[in-house]
């Protein structure tokens, strides 16, 4: 969104998301989304969440709780319309599940290229935590990475980051 706003989006040829955390600590502390009581304590804890998410909005950063800079669940549809090729992946057993798909909701809503999806009976990024466990769903996982990244491959002839 940033680059969006700065005119540079056209660098970005897509966003992977995996586990995206986005809420915020005040959405943490309020249990804002069902997957954060249903999922609470799988691994992680929104506690945890909450007090990780402080340092985005520690004196000095310039941000807001509500930023949506730096929480892009605040963001509207209005200021995710032009944003590049996304991927939201996210865990069944996940707090950070129910954001990640209202994410995925609202950049459809956007128009933006996007899809979803949920790897199902896992814990919070147990599809590349706990390769030895799931060795299934971390395939599918690198499989879907390797699949959106061949899917918005530079062409040939757009300038790239550092040419």
């Amino acid at each position: 969104m940033k680059a969006l706003k700065a005119g540079a989006v056209h660098m970005i040829d897509g966003v992977y998301a995996q586990c995206p955390y986005i809420a915020g600590p005040a959405k943490y502390r309020a249990r804002s989304h069902l997957s954060m009581t249903e999922n609470e304590g799988y691994f992680i804890s929104c506690g945890e969440g909450g007090l990780a998410g402080t340092i985005y909005v520690a004196e000095g950063s310039g941000f807001s709780e509500t930023d949506s800079l730096a929480w892009p669940s605040y963001a509207t549809v209005a200021e995710l319309r032009g944003l590049p090729p996304h991927c939201i992946s996210v865990n069944e057993l996940d707090p950070l599940r129910d954001e990640g798909l209202e994410h995925y909701r609202k950049l459809v809503a956007a128009g933006v290229s996007v899809y979803a999806r949920t790897v199902n009976g896992s814990i919070h990024a147990g599809d590349s935590l706990m390769c030895a466990w799931c060795p299934e769903a971390t395939t599918a996982t690198i499989q879907d990475i390797k699949s959106f990244c061949d899917g918005v491959a530079v062409p040939s002839g757009k300038p790239t980051v550092g040419s």
